[in-house]
Order: structure tokens, then C-alpha cells, then sequence
């Protein structure tokens, strides 16, 4: 019995150590923008481990598209959230995918969590052309 007990014990201590990462979602959807519309989204992540769980980078595929990810250890059963920025001057659809490097125990073979972002930049939101900003020139008029 004590044997059993013992054993018991080590297989649920064992469990419940280390850190996990879990991803709020894996796909983060812009859908449908507008030219130069605010390009930040948010990735919320959780550490469900027993032990801090530290980011080492989130790397993105291309310079259009980059992350800003906590730098402190994110305790045991506490939330954060990593910061995505996509270049909305490039118009038409994209997908970007993002690649995160942690301590974490459920990591793939490589020590790194998956995820995407998609959308579309478009001149044109619900049937609304979209103009980019252009400088106004003024016609002065003269008093005959």
C-alpha cells in the first residue's frame, strides 16, 4: 500500500510541474481593413503549469509583420499577452505565420508554439472606396 501511495504521488507531482503554454486561439483574425488601419492585434497566452513559464522570442515570417512579447516570467495560472503588428499599407490578403520559442513543456520537438494571422487590406470597406490621405492644395482667388 505505501508503495502504491508512493508511486501515486510521484506520478502527480510529475504531472503537475513545469510550465505550459495554451494559446487563446491559434489563428488571429483582421478580417476585412482598410489601407493604413491600425495593424496591432492581441495574442492572449496562459501559463497552466506549475512553474514560470518564460518567452524567449516570437519571430514572425516577413519584416511586415512583427511581435512584442512579455519579457518577465508569466507565473503559474497568470495570463499576457504577446502584441502583433501588420504592415496595412500592403494591400490584398495575407497570411503570416509566427513561431514562439518558450520553456514550455508542451512545446513541439523544436521548443516552439504555432500560430497565424489573416486578413485583407483593402481600398475599398463595404462598398466604401478608401482614399490614402493626399495634401490639399488651395486656389486663391483675386479681387478684380
Amino acid at each position: 500500500m505505501r508503495l502504491l501511495l508512493s508511486f501515486y504521488f510521484a506520478v502527480a507531482t510529475f504531472a503537475a510541474s513545469g510550465q505550459t503554454l495554451v494559446l487563446d486561439t491559434t489563428s488571429v483574425d483582421y478580417g476585412k481593413i482598410a489601407i493604413d488601419a491600425d495593424g496591432v492585434r492581441y495574442l492572449g497566452i496562459r501559463n497552466t503549469g506549475s512553474a514560470p513559464l518564460l518567452i524567449e522570442s516570437v519571430r514572425g515570417g516577413c519584416s511586415c509583420s512583427i511581435a512584442d512579447w512579455p519579457k518577465e516570467p508569466i507565473l503559474p495560472n497568470a495570463s499576457a499577452q504577446i502584441k502583433i503588428l501588420y504592415d496595412t499599407k500592403r494591400l490584398g490578403r495575407f497570411t503570416k505565420g509566427f513561431v514562439i520559442r518558450s520553456n514550455a513543456d508542451n512545446s513541439n520537438k523544436y521548443g516552439e508554439h504555432l500560430f497565424h494571422i489573416k486578413g485583407e487590406v483593402s481600398k475599398t470597406i463595404d462598398d466604401e472606396i478608401i482614399e490614402e490621405p493626399k495634401d490639399e492644395v488651395k486656389e486663391e482667388t483675386k479681387d478684380n
